[in-house]
């Protein structure tokens, strides 16, 4: 008779991280004391714990969860006394070539969604225990602003986000309306702003920019080119009633 296997045990892919081994504090925990007081004040009383989360694979869509904020629920704040833990990928972590900056970036982003829960005079909320009460933070757009400030646009979404803005204006599938040269040069002037106040390259260089300035007969001409290049697109697809005859009619 063949011998049976003994069953595979169930694998664990959450792990507490202690605050303190031994002597030494986990670089984790290091990286959160730094950009907590150095960033996030108001957050000095939240007890927050770090996890890591195990063999965490891709979604359908590629996309890679690299860490998460999780408020703890009233129930769960009976049997431990942390407010947030923040689970981060062990893999992505441990790995070579996620570099400090990115550790710090990814523990700022986490903690943007910790926040006080406030009444609706704005002060804080206490339970009947008097603690303090937390809530959720939602993104801004698809970052934080203070994040992009503080560490670039170090987001491969965005860079994808940008790429298909870019692709889009230029061939535009229907004529539209040309965006007047004060609402294009504002929008200009807004990304000049993002990309002075501290945004990266994909090398990790500071980057500026400044507008150029054109004469009014170069706007006049670029928007005139602009208008005819949508007519002649608007045209293309619509068919000339001239020669065009119209589907075939069966007798």
């Amino acid at each position: 008779m063949k011998a049976l296997k003994p069953p595979k045990p169930k694998p664990v892919n959450f792990e507490l991280i202690p605050p303190q081994d031994g002597t030494h504090m986990p670089e984790p925990y290091r990286i959160l004391r730094e950009i907590r007081e150095a960033f996030h004040p108001d957050l000095a009383k939240a007890r927050i714990a770090l996890a890591w989360r195990k063999k965490l694979k891709r979604d359908s869509d590629g996309h890679l969860i690299l860490g998460r904020c999780i408020k703890i629920s009233d129930r769960e704040r009976e049997f431990h006394d942390f407010d947030y833990v923040i689970l981060l990928n062990r893999e992505v972590w441990l790995d070579d070539a996620f570099t400090p900056e990115k550790k710090r970036a990814l523990i700022d982003h986490e903690l943007c969604h910790a926040d006080a829960a406030r009444d609706k005079d704005g002060f804080p909320k206490r339970d009947e225990r008097d603690r303090s009460v937390w809530r959720t933070r939602k993104h801004d757009i698809e970052e934080f602003r203070d994040v992009v400030r503080r560490h670039g646009c170090y987001k491969a979404d965005l860079e994808e986000f940008a790429k298909a803005l870019l692709v889009k204006r230029s061939a535009p599938l229907f004529a539209q309306p040309a965006a007047s040269d004060s609402v294009i040069e504002t929008v200009l002037q807004k990304t000049v702003e993002v990309i002075n106040s501290g945004a990266l390259d994909s090398a990790g260089v500071k980057c500026t920019a400044a507008l150029a300035e054109t004469s009014t007969e170069e706007r006049v001409r670029t928007r005139h080119v602009r208008r005819k290049k949508a007519l002649q697109g608007q045209a293309a697809i619509l068919p000339d009633k001239r020669t065009d005859p119209g589907p075939a009619v069966q007798p």
